[in-house]
């Protein structure tokens, strides 16, 4: 996790230095059309990549108390009705 962290975030620091030298190109050359894809470039694809990171660091742990978690209560339930079925009904047929 942290070393994909590492990479998006250097990412994130060559992607500045692009889209800036890019815009410093099309201002040059009063290109408003690339000005305006370069700015929402680099909207939209930090975004995309920071909510990445951020769907990865909730589905580490699965077991957590986040809203995309298992429900453990719900498991420990269902696992102690199946153990207790079990145990009541080792001494007789099924």
């Amino acid at each position: 996790m942290h070393v994909m962290a590492l990479l998006v975030k250097l990412s994130f620091f060559i992607l500045t230095i692009q889209v800036g030298v890019e815009l410093a190109v099309a201002y040059d050359k009063q290109d408003a059309l690339m000005i305006m894809q370069q700015i929402l470039f680099m909207i939209i694809v930090p975004t995309i990549y920071q909510g990445l990171l951020e769907l990865c660091e909730s589905l580490r742990n699965p077991f957590g108390t986040d809203s995309v978690d298992f429900p453990r209560d719900c498991y420990h339930k269902g696992m102690a009705a199946d153990v207790n079925a079990f145990l009541t009904n080792v001494g007789g047929p099924p």
